[in-house]
């Protein structure tokens, strides 16, 4: 049983499976490649100018998820491709691809973060942006964040980042207490001019969950 999403504007198939995918290509003479991508959560094959995405199964006796694509997105994140896709298997709208300085900013918001957890200190306010604009330096600074497109960005963000002045980004060497706190919440996240986070997060049991809840009775044969 399939069922047809798209990502980024280009048509995906996401199906349902018994049995492992590989099983199902070679057992129907399907010459394949497994791809050097490297995964806890999924693993990638080609085969006749398609891709597979395949999600590991948690248990034995669930079904296996593979989502068939003709090509890998453009910013080449699977996992912003099975977001999207069991997104849309809830009932959500296909998510648009985030733009360069939306990408940029989130992996700069992952060192905060890393930042954060290791000092217990809450960045929040002008600090916030500060050390925000002093982490960009790492990809170029906001100064080349200026010359992307940005129109994913909520523009009361953007401005405060471009006005704040770069704080001297270290990222401390020692790990923080056990009993620390981890303020993360505290702080202003870059913000997405659309609504819905491109990047949203959800488990592989609830992917299973709205998987199962699509299929039924896909316990039958393939």
């Amino acid at each position: 049983m399939k069922k047809e999403f798209t990502h980024y504007g280009q048509k995906v198939l996401l199906a349902g499976n018994r049995s492992r995918y590989e099983m199902i290509l070679e057992k129907n003479n399907v010459e394949y490649t497994p791809l050097p991508i490297l995964s806890k959560t999924y693993r990638v094959v080609k085969y006749n100018n398609k891709y597979a995405v395949i999600l590991t199964k948690e248990a034995e006796d669930d079904l296996e998820s593979v989502i068939v694509t003709e090509a890998l997105p453009d910013d080449l994140n699977i996992d912003a491709l099975i977001v999207d896709v069991f997104s849309q298997l809830r009932g959500e709208k296909p998510a648009k691809m985030p733009t360069k300085a939306m990408a940029i900013l989130h992996d700069a918001e992952k060192l905060l973060q890393e930042k954060q957890s290791r000092t217990g200190a809450p960045l929040t306010g002008d600090s916030y942006f500060a050390e925000m604009a002093g982490a960009l330096e790492i990809y170029g600074g906001t100064e080349y964040l200026k010359t992307l497109p940005h129109d994913d960005i909520a523009p009361d963000y953007w401005d405060q980042l471009m006005a704040a002045k770069p704080a001297a980004f270290v990222m401390p060497q020692s790990p923080q207490p056990a009993n620390a706190t981890q303020p993360l919440d505290q702080q202003p996240a870059p913000a997405s001019a659309s609504t819905g986070n491109p990047f949203p997060d959800m488990s592989q049991a609830e992917s299973m969950e709205a998987l199962m809840s699509f299929f039924g009775s896909a316990k039958k044969e393939d």
